[in-house]
């Protein structure tokens, strides 16, 4: 059973959340893992049942045939909402969530939703997100580097005319070459740009910090693409899969060569989202971010909208973060192909419910020899997967096996 939830006011979230049948067990705990301190009351419309669900100080609150919910008490609001508030009554005046912008309440439910929604079709709770950075045809013009003992080097992307930029000359990927002389010795013309959109920055050490012991890897999306990543409802514990175009290098008379082979889209990183810090609204000004990321370029250029994801403390027994060494595992384009021809296990094939962003065309999907050969399209810098568990568990024992 679904029932739409209307905003008030706000007539352009209609129908964009919805409630979906789950038993009261299952709601708890869907709720712990989001984070303990988050307390949700769901109309009986949805739940057939009274669910007690417990609060920071121990006791409960019940649900009572209403729709209402009590927001992390870690944030703008920290009083504890009444049982007997109705929903539609809680902007305005008096009512308890004055003081909180719309949006943010809109995408707390829409991150219980999307994960109870996974449950009932079938799919896991956390999504994967294949994201494309780094140098290619439109950006640098060239790929990036495999170097001679395997170690996968993401150019950043040039930075645009007036905006803010970190020297390529300051970033260092390996021990005694910066990213600016490893650029200038594969013959890189950059017109004349020193300076890099520096991200996703994954090394604590690739790069002088003035709050080094505060640092953690972060990774930021803008405009359109940051927009894409909201509608698909990418939230606190999914997985960022960084991939970019990359050709093999050898040394000749100690310098720096590519090879003559084809470009590849290869993975060279990870990012599993910690938290989530929406850079484009006024409540988050005072974040800790904006004092140890205070040169990243999503703080210091100003983008609508504008996230930064930084990385979990680790999951699964894997580090919150980390980039990768060349190996045949991590190579997404199918053999002797064009690069944006993948070949992935069979499981991501629609068939098996897995969706993925921008690719609704079921032709661009084919399973031979129980692996899955998958069309990517040209535009767009990230395909969010939604998929069973299977894929999950792909994405992570892929990272076991290769983190460096």
């Amino acid at each position: 059973m679904r029932t739409s939830i209307y905003w008030p006011n706000n007539p352009e979230y209609k129908d964009n959340l919805y409630f979906v049948e789950v038993a009261p067990d299952e709601l708890t705990k869907i709720i712990e893992r989001i984070e303990p301190d988050h307390h949700f009351y769901i109309d009986r419309d949805a739940y057939l049942s009274t669910i007690e669900i417990p609060n920071k100080e121990g006791g409960f609150y019940v649900k009572k045939n209403r729709y209402y919910f009590l927001v992390s008490q870690r944030l703008l609001y920290t009083k504890p909402v009444e049982p007997t508030m109705p929903f539609a009554g809680m902007w305005g005046g008096d009512g308890p969530f004055r003081d909180l912008p719309q949006e943010y309440l809109f995408n707390e439910l829409t991150e219980l939703y999307s994960i109870m929604d996974a449950k009932k079709n079938g799919l896991y709770e956390h999504k994967i997100i294949f994201s494309r950075k780094g140098f290619d045809q439109e950006y640098g013009k060239h790929a990036s580097p495999i170097l001679p003992d395997g170690q996968l080097v993401s150019f950043p992307i040039p930075k645009k005319k007036d905006s803010f930029g970190i020297p390529y000359s300051s970033i260092y990927y390996t021990n005694d070459r910066s990213v600016d002389l490893l650029i200038r010795e594969l013959g890189v013309d950059l017109k004349g740009v020193k300076e890099c959109h520096h991200d996703p920055d994954l090394l604590k050490d690739a790069r002088e910090r003035r709050y080094l012991d505060e640092w953690k890897p972060v990774f930021g999306q803008s405009g359109a693409a940051e927009q894409h990543l909201r509608n698909e409802n990418v939230k606190q514990g999914d997985l960022f899969l960084f991939f970019g175009s990359y050709k093999r290098t050898y040394l000749d008379h100690g310098a720096l060569q590519f090879e003559r082979d084809c470009e590849r889209h290869i993975l060279f990183g990870y990012l599993h989202i910690g938290e989530i810090v929406k850079i484009d609204m006024e409540h988050n000004k005072n974040h800790p971010i904006y004092r140890w990321a205070h040169d990243h370029p999503h703080i210091q250029n100003q983008y609508h909208p504008n996230s930064l994801y930084i990385a979990s403390e680790g999951f699964d027994g894997i580090p919150g973060a980390g980039v990768f060494n060349y190996h045949s595992d991590l190579v997404l384009t199918k053999d002797g192909c064009s690069k944006s021809l993948w070949e992935l296990p069979w499981f991501f094939h629609p068939m098996y419910g897995t969706k993925i962003s921008r690719h609704k065309d079921p032709s661009r999907f084919k399973i031979i020899n129980e692996r899955l050969t998958f069309q990517t399209v040209g535009q767009g810098q990230d395909f969010v997967v939604d998929g069973p568990k299977e894929v999950w568990d792909w994405a992570v024992n892929l990272i076991r096996r290769n983190i460096s």
